[in-house]
């Protein structure tokens, strides 16, 4: 066993902070246990502001995939439960273990290291939401959206503040359903800077048709929000235009697919494929498997444009090992490493792999030690799945 020694008189600060910067994020929390000197060090803003640009710099920030699972088997109760998976380099979200906000909580997206989440009480299903930093345990609640009843889609978007650039502000959407296709519809917007909701009417060149939320996946990137419609399409819309006339946005169709020799648009309701937009070292990418199952393909946004990056891709890896293990289910994409867009994020059932486009080999992610009923109760589809970078972003102060 390995002594350590906390008799650290003879090291400064300094050094301190320079040894401690070559630590896992693991190895960090379990140190801050060790001494007071230590844990004085180790919780310092500055320390874990260098240890991420020092991380950044090297690539080796950890992530954690982050889903929820759907169950509806008969003569069963709906459930709607978070997984968590991680590579080796990833701490487990402790934080959310206890789950501070009382109620069951749904995990809805993340930006900048904070964390959007939604607290359901079980007694009058009334709904809480909850703006958080796992790594810091720090959180502020925000009002539910003016159309929170109801489905809707829910988008995150969170950047440092001009004039602090550990402090951040975010914006929430909330698109409310809408039953007939429509080009004029509301877009919800929660800004931290104004500490309320605005409701902004939109309007399109086409008509809008609304997409089953459990299906579909929103994303905000440079303060942009991409949503795949009910339709072949990306809606596009500029968060700068939060007033309450709203603006234009814009559409962008996903690459068409070829079936038997003919081409045709993606069906986004058909339930033998399986589709992701998603973001991967600050680029748009989109994640297409085939109806059989076995191949992959995948595309970079650049301006309105889709370039092919990899074309139907076998995955036979991934088919072996989920035939092995006797897993039944379709294989979903569950989105892309955000260091490394060659890494595409596949799941079925109760696994998750890490796939690279360029080997075609494929590497099973982790799930936490603390989530018990992880394996033993699974559920039949992966939901709402994004990606968590832990990051000592600070949130607004509490409304």
């Amino acid at each position: 066993m390995v002594k350590i020694s906390t008799q650290t008189d003879l090291l400064t600060e300094d050094i301190l902070i320079m040894i401690f910067t070559y630590l896992p994020l693991n190895s960090i929390f379990k140190f801050k246990c060790i001494c007071k000197l230590w844990l004085s060090v180790l919780t310092k803003p500055d320390f874990m502001t260098k240890w991420f640009h020092f991380n950044t710099i090297n690539k080796s920030l950890p992530w954690i995939q982050v889903h929820n699972s759907f169950s509806h088997r008969k003569n069963d109760p709906l459930k709607l439960m978070y997984r968590i998976a991680y590579s080796d380099l990833n701490f487990q979200l402790g934080f959310l273990k206890s789950n501070p906000f009382g109620g069951k909580l749904h995990l809805l997206g993340s930006s900048n290291g904070l964390l959007l989440c939604k607290s359901v009480s079980s007694v009058d299903e009334m709904s809480t939401y909850y703006v958080c930093n796992p790594l810091t345990a720090k959180w502020v609640s925000i009002p539910s959206p003016p159309q929170s009843k109801g489905l809707g889609v829910t988008g995150f978007f969170c950047e440092n503040s001009s004039s602090c650039s550990s402090l951040s502000y975010f914006k929430v959407v909330h698109i409310p359903s809408f039953e007939m296709p429509s080009k004029e519809f509301n877009i919800d917007i929660f800004s931290s800077d104004l500490d309320e909701w605005i409701s902004c009417e939109v309007s399109c060149s086409q008509y809008i048709e609304w997409n089953v939320p459990l299906i579909n996946n929103v994303i905000t990137h440079n303060g942009v929000v991409y949503w795949i419609e009910g339709r072949n399409r990306i809606l596009v819309y500029d968060l700068s235009n939060n007033t309450t006339v709203g603006g234009q946005c814009s559409l962008i169709y996903l690459p068409e697919e070829e079936f038997d020799g003919f081409i045709r648009a993606p069906n986004p309701f058909h339930t033998s494929r399986s589709q992701f937009l998603g973001e991967s070292e600050g680029l748009i990418c989109y994640a297409r498997i085939s109806r059989n199952q076995r191949t992959l393909s995948v595309w970079v946004l650049e301006e309105d444009n889709w370039q092919s990056v990899h074309e139907d891709i076998e995955l036979q890896d991934i088919s072996a090992k989920k035939e092995s293990r006797m897993v039944e289910g379709a294989i979903q994409v569950l989105g892309f490493s955000p260091v490394d867009r060659d890494i595409v994020l596949l799941g079925c059932k109760n696994y998750v792999w890490g796939f690279s486009m360029q080997t075609r080999r494929s590497e099973e992610l982790s799930y936490p030690s603390f989530s018990a009923n992880t394996h033993s109760d699974s559920g039949d589809i992966m939901l709402l799945p994004f990606v968590l970078k832990p990051m000592p972003t600070l949130l607004p102060p509490p409304f």
